[in-house]
């Protein structure tokens, strides 16, 4: 009878069969009947209930195996501490991994995310590391969009999308692109301690709780108490169509070797505008190698602390040792994330060159055991530092206490850069000088002003004679409309006055402020029939820093036009940096000499011997276009077709294609004479083309000589034989008679 018993359900909870569970109870109860039925059939019904008990009981022990039960499952998952993610602008690095391109991206995508030079950079199969992206701004969205839409991508893959991407995926779907979703970071919160982190969810291997909107509860890498998503499942799960299915193992090769968590040296060094930051990551202590941080320095530096998980007593009195001995080239340093410690050293060493932006403190809860740090801008809060009403951001609503406020306050009082300095200075008179480009005219008296608003004169680029800045209510060519982008109106006349001197308080952009005006944070865009373009530049002086201005608006010209302009061969393609992006800028400035950048209005900046501008140029849209199409062309002539190559490379023609009958030379293949006469330009070869063709006899040649990586190669185009007007043409001639065929050629 064992054998034919049925297993019975323990738990009586959801899922179970309602048949099963009458066929149990109906067997149940013809077994036990009286103590003569059980010894008739031999089944010990006690011993059976006792069973059943134990059951219970070890199934309920465990609620991972229990429906029913309503203990919380408290997963322990890899976490990653996203507090620690750098929140400057997006850097890139690329690297190839088997048949792969790996391209980790850190920081966040903004207005400076060059995504159409990055496009072109990216073929074939990619896998993006997006672990690190903090934030992606609205100009950050469309640079981003204009990356995949110039890469020429077979297969793409986010690996650890953020959750600041995944935001933007379940917002635009577009967003992704053709890439499908290997994994995310779901942001996650502890109530119990106040933690922040973030935990990766595979596509493949976590599609159940991704699918059904319900996170897992994770165990907080601090406390270890329970931390659930600090977002919407529904809403950040709602990547149904773009999750992975399956992972091919030459993918699953390169995620393992990317490791899983981002992987950073100890100390990293970047040019960041005109300053060197130093980056310390993971811990900083006494056997941090200061000497490799801080050896060569010159100039603007930046001591970024933000990302260092930790920074011990050593490590400070290191970072001391090196903040009191800077060399005579180190004009200033900026600390960024200074914990209480360093700013204690820095108040009591008070090093005259060193300065500190902003403090990484803790912050407490006071009803609950809950910490954080807080990253505390000094300039930003310097108000309720110094007032002691200090409100640290944290994700909790009890009252929290901050450690060392008084530092904080003698921190404000004392460290904060010169530009940032609470106390009023007088204006400084400067004068604004004229482009490197044409020498300043004669001096005039300069025009009347009022104290109302600053603006600026927008000057033709024939003249470019000043740097304009006035301060009164009307400018000449520009229109103000508060934070909105200034309307440029058609440019004045030439100006044969000098630049007036202008008012500028020390460290704030004109017309006044601590920032840049809003208008330069659009580096291209269209207004009516004009393309308006922004540069950036600095020097020692005014003239300088606008020809650096000029020289930015130009290269920002150079990436709009280069969007529409394509070439077939790879070493033509735009180069990205270094000395050959010079020369392609070079080329490119020499090509659109004809365009005529006018300079529409401009804001400045000056800081000691430093001289800061911000230019906005207008240019004839329809010129661009026209200027475009030019390059866009091609020609074909007589069985060859020919293209001239893109404006930032020396001028040339190149062959692209050519029929069979044509013999000897190759596309790519670069023209250099047609019948003898050198010929540079698309236009120059179907002038000269067309009337030596014209000339030739009935069965003349044209030749036409090419270069090939340094060596001549030469081919001809023949002109038909043209029958004789007087010579009578045979009927065979005229009217071919037909002739039977065997077989019909497809």
């Amino acid at each position: 009878m064992s054998g034919d018993r049925e297993k019975p359900s323990t738990t009586g909870g959801e899922g179970q069969n309602p048949s099963d569970e009458l066929t149990l109870v109906q067997r149940t109860e013809a077994l036990a009947l009286d103590d003569d039925s059980q010894a008739d059939t031999g089944f010990d019904y006690a011993k059976f209930e006792e069973s059943l008990d134990d059951l219970d009981a070890e199934t309920t022990d465990d609620p991972a195996t229990d429906p029913g039960s309503t203990i919380p499952i408290v997963h322990e998952r890899f976490t990653l501490d996203t507090r620690r993610f750098p929140k400057d602008d997006a850097t890139t690095d690329i690297r190839e991994l088997g048949d792969y391109t790996v391209i980790t991206i850190r920081g966040r995508i903004n207005e400076s995310f060059e995504g159409q030079e990055l496009g072109r950079r990216l073929r074939g199969r990619v896998v993006f590391d997006l672990t690190e992206v903090d934030r992606v701004t609205s100009f950050g969205v469309r640079a981003w969009l204009q990356m995949l839409d110039v890469a020429r991508l077979k297969e793409a893959v986010f690996v650890r999308a953020s959750p600041a991407i995944v935001n933007q995926v379940t917002m635009m779907r577009n967003f992704c692109g053709p890439a499908t979703i290997h994994s995310i970071v779901a942001p996650y919160a502890c109530g119990a301690c106040g933690a922040e982190f973030g935990v990766p969810y595979e596509a493949a291997t976590d599609r159940t709780p991704m699918r059904a909107r319900n996170p897992l509860k994770v165990a907080c890498p601090e406390c270890h108490a329970s931390a659930e998503m600090d977002e919407d499942p529904w809403v950040f799960f709602a990547l149904d169509e773009v999750l992975m299915e399956t992972v091919s193992p030459d993918l699953a090769r390169v995620i393992q070797n990317i490791g899983d968590r981002p992987r950073h040296a100890p100390i990293e060094k970047a040019i960041v505008g005109d300053a060197t930051r130093v980056r310390f990551n993971g811990s900083v202590s006494g056997d941090t190698r200061f000497q490799r941080a801080f050896g060569g320095l010159e100039g603007h530096v930046t001591v970024d602390l933000r990302t260092a998980n930790e920074v011990d007593n050593e490590g400070v009195n290191g970072l001391l040792d090196q903040l009191t001995r800077l060399p005579q080239e180190v004009k200033q340093v900026i600390v960024e994330g200074a914990p209480p410690a360093l700013l204690r050293g820095l108040l009591s060493a008070s090093p005259r060159k060193v300065f500190v932006a902003s403090a990484l403190v803790t912050a407490r809860a006071t009803s609950r055991p809950m910490h954080r740090e807080v990253l505390v801008d000094l300039k930003r809060d310097r108000a309720s530092i110094t007032a002691g009403t200090f409100v640290p951001d944290v994700p909790w609503t009890d009252p929290s206490t901050v450690d060392g406020l008084e530092v904080l306050a003698e921190a404000v009082a004392r460290l904060l850069p010169p530009d940032k300095q609470p106390t009023p200075v007088p204006a400084q008179r400067v004068q604004a000088a004229p482009p490197a480009q044409t020498p300043a005219p004669a001096p005039a008296p300069a025009p009347a002003a009022n104290n109302n608003t600053m603006m600026l004169v927008g000057v033709g680029v024939v003249s470019l004679a000043v740097v304009a800045l006035l301060l009164g209510s009307v400018g000449l060519g520009v229109v103000f409309g508060g934070d909105d982008m200034a309307k440029v109106t058609q440019a004045p006349a030439p100006i044969e006055a000098p630049a007036p001197v202008a008012e500028v308080a020390p460290g704030q952009w004109s017309p006044g402020g601590a920032l840049p005006p809003s208008w330069s944070e659009i580096g291209v865009s269209k207004n009516g029939d004009q393309l308006l373009l922004v540069g950036h530049g600095a020097g020692s002086s005014a003239p300088d820093a606008s020809v650096a201005a000029r020289r930015a608006a130009l290269d920002r010209l150079l990436l709009h036009v280069s969007t529409a302009v394509t070439t077939p061969f790879e070493d033509e393609a735009l180069p990205s940096e270094g000395p050959e992006r010079e020369r392609a800028l070079a080329a490119f400035e020499l090509a659109t000499s004809a365009l005529n950048l006018t300079r529409a209005q401009e804001s400045v900046k000056i800081d000691g011997d430093r001289v800061e501008l911000v230019s906005q140029y207008a240019v004839d849209a329809s010129a661009v276009d026209a200027f475009v199409a030019g390059y866009t062309r091609s020609s074909e002539f007589r069985g060859i077709v020919l293209r001239e190559s893109p404006p930032w490379v020396a001028p040339r023609v190149r062959l692209v294609e050519r029929e069979s009958f044509i013999r000897n030379v190759a596309p790519g293949d670069r023209l250099v004479s047609v019948a003898g006469r050198a010929v540079d330009t698309l236009a120059a070869f179907d002038a000269t083309a067309a009337e030596v063709f014209a000339g030739l006899e009935p069965g003349g040649a044209l030749s036409l000589e090419f270069d090939r990586d340094g060596r001549p190669v030469q081919t001809s185009v023949y002109k038909p034989n043209r029958p004789n007007p007087d010579r009578p043409v045979a009927p065979s001639q005229t009217a071919p008679v037909p002739r039977p065929t065997l077989f019909k050629k497809d």
